[in-house]
Protein backbone atom coordinates (compact mmCIF):
# COMPACT_ATOMS: atom_id res chain seq x y z
CA UNK A 1 0.00 0.00 0.00
CA UNK A 2 1.24 3.24 -0.92
CA UNK A 3 1.52 6.10 2.06
CA UNK A 4 -1.17 8.46 0.40
CA UNK A 5 -3.44 4.94 0.75
CA UNK A 6 -1.67 4.41 3.53
CA UNK A 7 -2.80 8.00 5.54
CA UNK A 8 -5.99 7.39 3.09
CA UNK A 9 -7.31 4.23 5.50
CA UNK A 10 -5.89 5.63 9.39
CA UNK A 11 -7.50 8.93 8.47
CA UNK A 12 -10.74 6.64 7.56
CA UNK A 13 -10.36 4.44 10.45
CA UNK A 14 -10.11 7.10 12.52
CA UNK A 15 -13.53 9.18 11.84
CA UNK A 16 -15.09 5.87 12.14
CA UNK A 17 -13.83 4.80 15.56
CA UNK A 18 -14.46 8.53 16.82
CA UNK A 19 -17.77 8.39 15.36
CA UNK A 20 -18.46 5.11 17.58
CA UNK A 21 -16.38 6.06 21.14
CA UNK A 22 -18.11 9.78 20.97
CA UNK A 23 -21.60 8.16 20.25
CA UNK A 24 -21.43 6.75 23.88
CA UNK A 25 -19.20 8.69 25.72
CA UNK A 26 -21.59 12.27 24.82
CA UNK A 27 -24.43 12.61 25.85
CA UNK A 28 -25.33 8.70 25.84
CA UNK A 29 -23.42 8.00 28.58
CA UNK A 30 -25.08 10.27 31.43
CA UNK A 31 -28.30 9.93 30.10
CA UNK A 32 -27.66 6.38 30.37
CA UNK A 33 -26.31 6.73 33.45
CA UNK A 34 -28.88 9.00 34.88
CA UNK A 35 -31.81 6.09 33.63
CA UNK A 36 -29.69 3.87 36.25
CA UNK A 37 -30.38 6.01 39.34
CA UNK A 38 -26.39 8.06 39.09
CA UNK A 39 -26.39 10.93 41.30
CA UNK A 40 -24.79 14.18 39.68
CA UNK A 41 -21.08 13.38 41.09
CA UNK A 42 -21.36 9.51 40.27
CA UNK A 43 -22.13 10.78 36.23
CA UNK A 44 -19.05 12.63 36.37
CA UNK A 45 -16.86 9.88 37.87
CA UNK A 46 -18.53 7.20 35.35
CA UNK A 47 -17.67 10.31 32.31
CA UNK A 48 -14.45 10.56 33.69
CA UNK A 49 -13.03 7.12 34.37
CA UNK A 50 -12.31 5.91 30.41
CA UNK A 51 -9.83 8.89 30.62
CA UNK A 52 -8.75 7.74 33.49
CA UNK A 53 -7.29 4.69 31.54
CA UNK A 54 -5.86 6.75 29.10
CA UNK A 55 -3.58 8.73 31.76
CA UNK A 56 -2.50 5.59 32.87
CA UNK A 57 -1.47 3.92 29.63
CA UNK A 58 -1.15 5.93 27.11
CA UNK A 59 2.80 6.46 28.22
CA UNK A 60 2.95 3.02 28.55
CA UNK A 61 0.82 1.57 24.92
CA UNK A 62 3.49 4.36 23.00
CA UNK A 63 6.67 2.62 24.23
CA UNK A 64 5.24 -0.33 23.23
CA UNK A 65 4.54 0.70 20.24
CA UNK A 66 8.06 1.95 19.90
CA UNK A 67 9.52 -1.63 20.59
CA UNK A 68 6.44 -3.92 19.03
CA UNK A 69 5.62 -1.81 15.96
CA UNK A 70 2.80 0.71 15.12
CA UNK A 71 0.63 -2.08 13.82
CA UNK A 72 0.18 -4.63 16.58
CA UNK A 73 -1.24 -1.42 18.71
CA UNK A 74 -3.56 -0.48 16.32
CA UNK A 75 -4.82 -3.72 15.79
CA UNK A 76 -5.45 -4.29 19.43
CA UNK A 77 -6.92 -0.38 19.77
CA UNK A 78 -9.55 -1.10 16.93
CA UNK A 79 -11.04 -3.90 18.44
CA UNK A 80 -11.33 -2.09 21.83
CA UNK A 81 -13.71 0.55 19.52
CA UNK A 82 -15.79 -1.68 17.78
CA UNK A 83 -16.43 -4.91 20.68
CA UNK A 84 -17.43 -2.52 23.62
CA UNK A 85 -20.22 -0.92 22.71
CA UNK A 86 -22.20 -4.09 21.94
CA UNK A 87 -22.03 -4.85 25.78
CA UNK A 88 -23.79 -1.63 27.00
CA UNK A 89 -27.01 -2.64 26.55
CA UNK A 90 -26.99 -5.15 29.43
CA UNK A 91 -25.72 -2.74 31.80
CA UNK A 92 -27.67 -2.90 34.70
CA UNK A 93 -26.33 -1.40 37.74
CA UNK A 94 -23.59 1.30 38.59
CA UNK A 95 -20.71 -0.71 39.40
CA UNK A 96 -20.68 -2.59 35.86
CA UNK A 97 -20.96 0.83 34.27
CA UNK A 98 -18.33 2.31 35.60
CA UNK A 99 -16.14 -1.06 35.13
CA UNK A 100 -17.16 -0.86 31.31
CA UNK A 101 -16.14 2.78 30.67
CA UNK A 102 -12.59 1.97 31.79
CA UNK A 103 -12.69 -1.30 29.71
CA UNK A 104 -13.44 1.42 26.53
CA UNK A 105 -11.00 3.56 27.51
CA UNK A 106 -8.44 1.11 26.18
CA UNK A 107 -9.44 2.07 22.63
CA UNK A 108 -7.97 5.54 23.09
CA UNK A 109 -5.74 4.83 25.06
CA UNK A 110 -3.73 2.31 23.23
CA UNK A 111 -4.88 3.53 19.32
CA UNK A 112 -4.20 7.50 19.17
CA UNK A 113 -0.65 7.35 20.37
CA UNK A 114 0.20 4.86 17.53
CA UNK A 115 -2.05 6.55 15.01
CA UNK A 116 -0.19 9.88 15.62
CA UNK A 117 3.03 7.96 15.67
CA UNK A 118 2.33 6.01 12.18
CA UNK A 119 1.12 9.76 10.64
CA UNK A 120 4.02 11.38 11.77
CA UNK A 121 6.50 8.35 9.87
CA UNK A 122 4.34 8.72 6.69
CA UNK A 123 4.77 11.86 6.06
CA UNK A 124 8.20 12.93 8.08
CA UNK A 125 8.51 16.42 6.04
CA UNK A 126 5.10 17.18 6.25
CA UNK A 127 4.40 16.18 9.49
CA UNK A 128 2.63 19.25 10.61
CA UNK A 129 0.45 19.18 8.01
CA UNK A 130 -0.56 15.43 7.83
CA UNK A 131 -0.92 15.43 11.37
CA UNK A 132 -3.42 18.69 11.34
CA UNK A 133 -5.61 16.39 8.94
CA UNK A 134 -5.49 13.32 10.67
CA UNK A 135 -7.07 15.43 13.63
CA UNK A 136 -9.44 17.28 11.94
CA UNK A 137 -10.66 13.87 10.52
CA UNK A 138 -10.99 12.39 14.06
CA UNK A 139 -12.77 15.34 15.30
CA UNK A 140 -14.95 15.13 12.59
CA UNK A 141 -15.95 11.87 14.34
CA UNK A 142 -15.97 13.30 17.33
CA UNK A 143 -18.85 15.92 16.21
CA UNK A 144 -20.74 13.51 14.15
CA UNK A 145 -20.41 11.29 17.26
CA UNK A 146 -22.44 12.63 20.09
CA UNK A 147 -25.23 14.26 17.32
CA UNK A 148 -25.52 10.57 16.15
CA UNK A 149 -26.21 9.55 19.60
CA UNK A 150 -28.77 12.08 20.84
CA UNK A 151 -31.06 11.29 17.82
CA UNK A 152 -30.49 7.49 18.52
CA UNK A 153 -31.67 7.85 21.84
CA UNK A 154 -34.71 10.60 21.44
CA UNK A 155 -36.06 8.47 18.31
CA UNK A 156 -35.36 4.51 19.76
CA UNK A 157 -33.66 4.49 22.52
CA UNK A 158 -30.42 3.97 24.50
CA UNK A 159 -29.90 -0.18 22.85
CA UNK A 160 -30.09 1.33 19.52
CA UNK A 161 -27.88 4.12 20.03
CA UNK A 162 -24.85 1.62 21.58
CA UNK A 163 -25.67 -0.77 19.24
CA UNK A 164 -25.27 1.82 16.27
CA UNK A 165 -22.08 3.07 17.66
CA UNK A 166 -20.92 -0.54 17.72
CA UNK A 167 -21.52 -1.14 14.10
CA UNK A 168 -19.97 1.73 13.65
CA UNK A 169 -16.42 0.82 15.29
CA UNK A 170 -17.04 -2.74 13.68
CA UNK A 171 -16.59 -0.86 10.60
CA UNK A 172 -13.26 0.96 11.45
CA UNK A 173 -12.14 -2.31 12.75
CA UNK A 174 -13.03 -4.59 9.72
CA UNK A 175 -11.23 -1.62 7.38
CA UNK A 176 -8.09 -1.70 8.97
CA UNK A 177 -7.87 -5.59 9.33
CA UNK A 178 -8.99 -5.77 5.50
CA UNK A 179 -6.37 -3.38 4.35
CA UNK A 180 -2.68 -3.80 4.69
CA UNK A 181 -1.28 -0.53 6.48
CA UNK A 182 2.37 0.33 5.50
CA UNK A 183 4.02 0.67 8.08
CA UNK A 184 7.23 -0.13 9.24
CA UNK A 185 7.76 -2.98 11.89
CA UNK A 186 10.75 -3.40 14.30
CA UNK A 187 13.13 -6.46 13.95
CA UNK A 188 13.28 -7.73 17.08
CA UNK A 189 14.42 -10.87 18.64
CA UNK A 190 12.90 -12.60 20.96
CA UNK A 191 13.75 -11.18 24.79
CA UNK A 192 12.63 -11.24 28.41
CA UNK A 193 10.36 -8.76 30.26
CA UNK A 194 13.35 -7.83 32.00
CA UNK A 195 14.59 -6.38 28.37
CA UNK A 196 11.32 -4.92 27.17
CA UNK A 197 10.96 -3.34 30.66
CA UNK A 198 14.62 -1.53 30.53
CA UNK A 199 13.40 -0.35 27.09
CA UNK A 200 9.85 0.79 28.00
CA UNK A 201 12.00 3.10 30.71
CA UNK A 202 14.63 4.37 28.29
CA UNK A 203 12.02 5.99 26.16
CA UNK A 204 10.61 7.18 29.41
CA UNK A 205 13.79 8.90 30.95
CA UNK A 206 14.40 10.38 27.15
CA UNK A 207 10.57 11.97 26.67
CA UNK A 208 11.19 13.20 30.05
CA UNK A 209 14.21 15.11 29.70
CA UNK A 210 13.13 16.76 26.84
CA UNK A 211 11.24 20.38 28.15
CA UNK A 212 9.01 20.99 24.89
CA UNK A 213 7.58 17.46 25.29
CA UNK A 214 6.86 18.47 28.55
CA UNK A 215 5.23 22.22 28.39
CA UNK A 216 3.70 20.71 25.79
CA UNK A 217 2.20 18.17 27.56
CA UNK A 218 1.38 20.33 30.49
CA UNK A 219 -0.22 22.73 28.47
CA UNK A 220 -2.53 20.21 26.37
CA UNK A 221 -3.36 18.91 30.23
CA UNK A 222 -4.45 22.54 31.32
CA UNK A 223 -6.86 22.25 28.07
CA UNK A 224 -8.17 19.53 28.58
CA UNK A 225 -9.06 20.06 32.01
CA UNK A 226 -10.91 23.30 31.04
CA UNK A 227 -12.90 21.40 28.23
CA UNK A 228 -13.99 19.08 31.06
CA UNK A 229 -12.49 16.33 29.77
Amino acid sequence: MTTSRSFMLICTVGIFSFISYNMVRMPALSLFAESLGASPERIGLIVSVSTLTGVLLKLPSGALSDIYGRRLLLKIGVVAFGLPPFLYPFITDLDALTALRFLHGLATAIFAPSALATVAELYRERRGAALGTYTACTQSGSLLGPFLGGYLIHAAGFSAAFITSGIFGCIGMLLFYSLHLDVAVPQRKDQGMTVVLSEMWKGFAAVAKNRKVLITSVTDAAKMIANGA
